[in-house]
């Protein structure tokens, strides 16, 4: 098998383009091509062709196809042959087969398969408001965001009924969608290796099929800035900055001047700054203005024994290791 890019691990804002035979595979898209011309498939029999295409001319077992596309579902063979068959129906594949079946086996690829990684376009909007229904869960309807950032919102969601609530973590598109499954992954594994646990936050329930994907779990109380909120906030953490007078340390100032979790408690420069307030040894070189706290703080001297415990070094590596 040939690639361009890097296969394997793959970030959430790329994806791949698969050629093998006459068809392509858009992994982004989600969409299977016969001979340039899009086709109509379930979700499931594509799941079969993208592990098929990552083990291309290897044989998969089918106790590893239903393991990876039916995740903690108990299905019979018969759902993998119905699913087989109408891949290779859609792909036309009846007189010259791409996918060899192996006996009591499984499944390969007999065909050289081609792939090069793909940029991710920004996938759709999402646009959900509180009040909404969510979209084949209909008995759940969205109360809050906890996180949106376009094509994949994460929401409380609650039933008008029973006064439960859940967590649902929606995506529109193929890319976001790896990210939910593997979710899925990470949950099983922790579950088989250290069992069940009452700080595990179960997955109830998925729809992996159309979009909008989404995973529903337990809602298990507020997350940490909630919780913080309503305890009247966290104290924050002091934070040194070694090098401060340079471009780089003012940089940091600057990036540091209005953290939710940091706080600039010590600053440290060469010797000859040593004792003197910031805004008469530093020369700011930033559009913005010297944050006021900062500019009258005076500079310590370079010894890590005063320093607080976290500390951003300006300098370049082997100096700073020395220090």
């Amino acid at each position: 098998m040939n690639f361009k890019g890097t296969i394997g691990e793959v970030e959430e804002t790329s994806g791949r383009l698969w050629r093998f035979a006459d068809y392509e595979f858009d992994e982004l898209r989600r969409e299977l091509r016969v001979k340039g011309k899009s086709a109509e498939i379930e979700s499931k029999p594509l799941e079969i062709l993208l592990q098929l295409l990552l083990h291309a001319g290897e044989v998969v077992t089918k106790e590893e196809l239903l393991e990876s596309v039916w995740p903690d579902v108990m299905v019979v063979d018969g759902s993998l042959a119905t699913a087989i068959s109408k891949l290779r129906k859609v792909m036309g594949d009846e007189a010259h087969p791409a996918i060899v079946t192996v006996p009591r086996v499984g499944y390969r690829l007999a065909v050289p398969v081609y792939c090069k990684s793909v940029a991710a376009a920004a996938g759709p909007e999402l646009g959900f408001k509180a009040g909404d229904l969510v979209p084949a869960r209909e008995q759940w309807r969205l109360t809050r965001p906890l996180e949106r950032s376009g094509s994949s919102e994460v929401w409380i969601a609650e039933n008008p009924k029973t006064r439960e609530e859940r967590v649902f973590k929606f995506a529109s598109d193929g890319v976001r969608l790896k990210g939910l499954k593997r979710e899925i992954t990470v949950s099983r594994f922790l579950r088989e290796s250290l069992g069940e646990r009452p700080e595990f936050v179960r997955i109830l329930e998925w729809n992996f099929e159309s979009a909008p994907f989404f995973l529903e779990s337990e809602y298990a109380g507020p997350n940490l800035a909630e919780w913080a909120g309503q305890q009247g906030g966290l104290a924050k953490i002091p934070v040194g900055i070694l090098g401060a007078t340079g471009i780089v340390g003012q940089r940091f100032i600057q990036l540091l001047e209005h953290h939710p979790w940091f706080e600039v408690a010590w600053l440290a420069a060469s010797e000859r700054s040593e004792g003197r307030t910031y805004s008469e040894a530093a020369r700011w070189r930033l559009k913005t203005t010297i944050p006021a706290p900062i500019a009258d703080m005076r500079l310590s001297p370079a010894d890590p024994n005063n320093a607080p415990k976290i500390v951003f070094a300006a300098l370049d590596g082997p100096v700073a290791a020395e220090l």
